[in-house]
């Protein structure tokens, strides 16, 4: 009864107040108000003109649910399955969009690391063959300086190698004749030079093509020659070194240079 009196008692203040005992009656049992749009307007002006008189209690479910209908989603909620159909709060808002940015950043991590990445075949590097000034069997001064004319075969030998040298231009020389240039260059660093004047008569009857002599042995070191064998040197018009061989000469090793000085002729 005391309880009855206490309630009819607050019900009469409350009305006297201005307040509806119905509305209150629902709130103070638990119940959601019957229509949720028209109080949250009525809370509003309540709070705009200070009266309060239209303040009435939501339930937790009622806020909650408002929440989330009016709470705009983020921008990252616009990536694809981000937000489930079933959603029931902000944050679970948040935690699955949290998780789908997360999968799609490894995602992308792996793609970009399994993407193909064909890397770019490097330009061949050939090794620059010196300047050089020398003289001929006649005693006249050759010098070699780029650009060159024509594509150039240069072939060095000491006096144990140079037997082997007519195995090497002889080939050349009759299938390309004057579209490249054959040059000779003996290694001569051993002769004294009281010897010389003899040592050149000697290769002068040897030989038949042009033969140029290296006295000092510095331009003959500087191609990297071999001793005792003859050295093949391929040099383009800007002098670069395209192909090397040395010892006797045979079918492969005379093909190898005709597979890149025939290119080279081509107009």
């Amino acid at each position: 009864m005391r309880c009855l009196a206490l309630s009819l008692l607050l019900l009469s203040c409350l009305n006297a107040c201005g307040r509806s005992s119905t509305d209150i009656y629902r709130a103070y049992n638990g119940s959601s108000y019957a229509n949720n749009g028209d109080l949250a307007a009525r809370n509003r002006q309540s709070f705009q003109d200070g009266s309060h008189s239209g303040y009435f209690y939501i339930s937790p479910q009622t806020l909650e649910s408002d929440t989330v209908k009016e709470t705009p989603l983020e921008t990252d909620s616009l990536l694809p399955d981000s937000v489930p159909s079933n959603t029931d709060s902000p944050a679970a808002v948040r935690r699955q969009t949290a998780v789908s940015k997360t999968a799609l950043t490894a995602t992308t991590r792996t793609e970009s690391k399994n993407s193909a990445v064909i890397p770019s075949v490097p330009e061949p590097v050939y090794r620059q063959a010196p300047a050089f000034e020398l003289e001929d069997l006649q005693g006249k001064k050759r010098v070699f300086a780029y650009p060159l004319a024509k594509p150039t075969v240069m072939a060095f030998a000491d006096q144990k190698g140079a037997e082997q040298m007519e195995a090497w231009i002889t080939p050349l020389y009759a299938r390309y004749g004057e579209r490249i240039e054959v040059h000779g260059v003996a290694e001569l660093s051993a002769v004294p030079g009281f010897a010389r004047g003899i040592a050149r008569g000697i290769i002068g009857g040897l030989v038949e093509q042009p033969i140029m002599l290296d006295w000092t042995g510095k331009v003959s070191k500087q191609f990297g020659m071999q001793p005792k064998v003859t050295n093949i040197y391929l040099l383009n018009t800007q002098g670069q070194i395209l192909v090397e061989g040395s010892g006797l000469a045979d079918l492969a090793k005379l093909t190898a240079f005709v597979k890149v000085i025939d290119p080279l002729l081509k107009p």
